[in-house]
């Protein structure tokens, strides 16, 4: 689950058209109350971007906008024939993205920003390690004895 603080904060919201800011601030408290990891903002590739225009200045514009707080970078590369076919009319933001981040001097503008870049890894894992500690052992079991 992916929870930012306020639905304004949540960059790629266009699959929540009509949530209300309060029912998502109901959502955001119990993910909270259940341990979830709760970002200050969420930003995204940039979709609107034409293919006409480089990716390489649209990306350090949002890397540049990134405040301080935990914010979560929604990344969506793919590289080069992996999903053309499937989505053609988009599939160059990804497959650019995937190339920019392949980049060795574009790797080296990012490590020289101010941000410390982690992965969701981690985050998954602590997430994990804190609703194992909470979730009592019926579920557990009942959560292992429903994998395939």
């Amino acid at each position: 689950m992916l929870l930012t603080k306020t639905l304004s904060a949540y960059s790629p919201n266009d699959n929540l058209v009509g949530v209300t800011e309060a029912a998502f601030q109901r959502g955001v408290t119990e993910a909270r109350a259940k341990g979830f990891v709760i970002f200050d903002a969420a930003i995204q590739t940039t979709w609107g971007r034409p293919r006409s225009k480089p990716i390489g200045p649209a990306y350090r514009a949002l890397v540049e906008g990134v405040r301080e707080g935990l914010t979560f970078f929604c990344l969506h590369f793919n590289a080069p024939g992996e999903l053309e076919l499937i989505e053609p009319r988009s599939a160059y933001i990804r497959t650019e993205e995937y190339e920019l981040f392949r980049d060795q001097a574009f790797r080296d503008w990012l490590g020289a920003q101010d941000i410390d870049i982690i992965g969701m890894k981690p985050l998954r894992e602590e997430l994990r390690a804190r609703l194992g500690a909470s979730t009592p052992a019926k579920a557990r079991k009942a959560a292992t004895r429903s994998a395939p």
